[in-house]
């Protein structure tokens, strides 16, 4: 009885440890956001709220603000009282298909993006157009296997705040892979694409931004893929929940 009752408690002091640098990570997030989007309220409004109407503007506005959702219901996770096991299970499977949705939605505008680049090339277009609803489907199918996979504790100690997790598979990493290689494709092509149009005599500001600063968003998304795989494979399950919300 005491070994058992010994597990419960350090299982418990980890998953305070845990939470408390979730909490910390996501109000830290939430921070950024928030600051990022009133640093770019005005050109947002005349760029894409005063535009027609478009599939790009609907993705656009999805990926936007649906972060705000995501993370604002992760910190609310985080820092109520009285959650039970089965509170925080219905919590985490909002917020795991919240984010999921968000990372498709917008890595489907980058796709886009770079099918534009290449001058809408229809056997480019198929191509990753296939890659990507083939990785969107194993997405959503591992999600919900991970989500699944998710143990919770019922909190007993009144005034202690959050949920904490005691298991978790580390079969995410999955996702991340997927996405890794979906975005070392683009970065690839953004890459061809900008040494012919170098070479071609094209030197314009428009195009230093379109690949020069299109490149070094995708190098940053495929390291942060990297990252993610890492810490899912070397660090306790109960980390496992930060990258998947």
């Amino acid at each position: 009885m005491s070994s058992l009752f010994q597990h419960f408690i350090d299982k418990f002091i980890l998953g305070r440890t845990v939470l408390v640098v979730t909490t910390y990570v996501n109000l830290a997030s939430l921070t950024v956001l928030t600051y990022d989007w009133a640093l770019n309220l005005g050109l947002e409004i005349s760029l894409v709220w005063q535009s027609r109407t478009s599939m790009i503007k609907f993705l656009y506005l999805i990926t936007r603000y649906l972060a705000f959702g995501d993370v604002t219901l992760w910190v609310y996770e985080q820092v109520a009282e009285g959650l039970t096991a089965d509170n925080c299970a219905v919590l985490f499977s909002a917020l795991g298909w919240m984010f999921t949705t968000g990372f498709v939605v917008g890595e489907l505008l980058l796709v886009m993006r770079t099918w534009a680049v290449w001058g809408r090339d229809r056997r480019l277009g198929f191509v990753i157009l296939a890659y990507y609803i083939g990785m969107v489907v194993a997405i959503y199918v591992n999600m919900g296997l991970f989500i699944k996979s998710v143990g919770f504790i019922d909190n007993v100690y009144h005034g202690v705040p959050g949920c904490i997790v005691v298991k978790a598979s580390n079969k995410l990493y999955i996702d991340w892979v997927l996405l890794m290689v979906l975005d070392i494709a683009i970065c690839a092509l953004m890459i061809i694409k900008g040494c012919k149009s170098y070479v071609s005599g094209g030197n314009s500001q428009l195009m230093k931004v379109v690949y020069g600063e299109g490149i070094m968003y995708y190098v940053y998304l495929v390291s942060l893929s990297m990252i993610n795989v890492v810490v899912i494979l070397k660090l306790p399950p109960e980390y496992l929940a930060l990258l998947s919300s």
